[in-house]
């Protein structure tokens, strides 16, 4: 994933916006040996942009329609401003990343900050660990984005980090570049849940249900403060393992104990665990049907 070839032209760069995540945000605490999960999207600015603009015309043509009705202009001057108004019109167009051979994944590039603050090439085995694999070639237009999880294994986030407490990371498309993440490394059992959690979610993305199952359950026993999220991971490894009674009531639990500590230690916001519950509804409801 860290070589990129730009001559075969799947990245133009300069209409792509990128957001780079770890499972605690833009900044993350990891005892050593624990595994590192960055979560990457891409976005389409120049189609952004365009439906920002389309919508300020629509704006500016409904005050217009409005004039008209009042009597403030003639229905000459407001066919004239509606004409105006469409000639800056602008379709936003999707813009294409990625092959068959080459899915869009691999043209990007994981940098770290070096001497003096500048990023340079991160030269170490992040793999793709997104489940399930996303399509190798996208389409991303103004209302949707691409999104891929990678991590890097314990083993490696252990000798990366054998001599720096503290990294900066960011990701490369082309021309374009991420927001940074700051990963920090604990010298003790500080912090241990958080540690937990990430090897859990690890787990789960490399489809090891079992092991996470056990960290995950493990988790809720003994650290309260973070059951919100160990929760939400249960249900999420139920749902994997075809258990979906008990995944809805993983999330229904979460949700009882996101609102009795006023969300606190939660990965998600309720309105994205309520989406969970409403999607596995579905799956159930389908999986009914004769």
């Amino acid at each position: 994933m860290q070589e990129t070839d730009e001559g075969e032209g799947l990245v133009s760069g300069s209409s792509f916006g990128l957001g780079l995540t770890t499972e605690n945000g833009e900044w993350i605490r990891l005892r050593r040996g624990s595994p590192l999960l960055l979560h990457v999207w891409v976005s389409n600015t120049v189609a952004l942009l365009a439906a920002d603009s389309n919508a300020a015309i629509d704006r500016s043509i409904a005050a217009a329609q409005d004039q008209l009705e009042d009597g403030t202009i003639t229905k000459a001057e407001f066919d004239l401003r509606v004409a105006q108004f469409e000639k800056r019109f602008v379709e936003p167009t999707p813009e294409t990343l990625g092959s068959q051979d080459r899915p869009w994944w691999s043209s990007l590039q994981f940098v770290r900050m070096g001497d003096g603050g500048k990023m340079e090439p991160l030269v170490w085995p992040f793999v793709l660990l997104s489940n399930p694999t996303p399509d190798p070639i996208v389409s991303i237009g103004h209302r949707g984005s691409a999104r891929a999880t990678f991590a890097l294994d314990p083993a490696d986030v252990k000798r990366l980090l054998t001599i720096e407490e503290e990294i900066v990371l960011a990701c490369r498309l082309g021309d374009s570049r991420s927001n940074q993440v700051t990963v920090e490394v604990l010298m003790d059992d500080e912090n241990a849940s958080q540690s937990s959690l990430s090897m859990a979610e690890y787990l789960y993305r490399r489809q090891d249900y079992d092991r996470a199952l056990k960290i995950v359950q493990d988790e809720i026993a003994s650290s309260p403060t973070t059951k919100v999220a160990a929760m939400s991971m249960l249900g999420q490894v139920y749902e994997a393992q075809g258990r979906l009674e008990d995944a809805m009531k993983a999330y229904l639990q979460a949700l009882v104990e996101f609102d009795a500590r006023r969300g606190a230690s939660a990965p998600e916001d309720p309105e994205i665990l309520l989406n969970k519950t409403q999607a596995l509804a579905e799956r159930q409801r389908k999986e009914a049907s004769p």
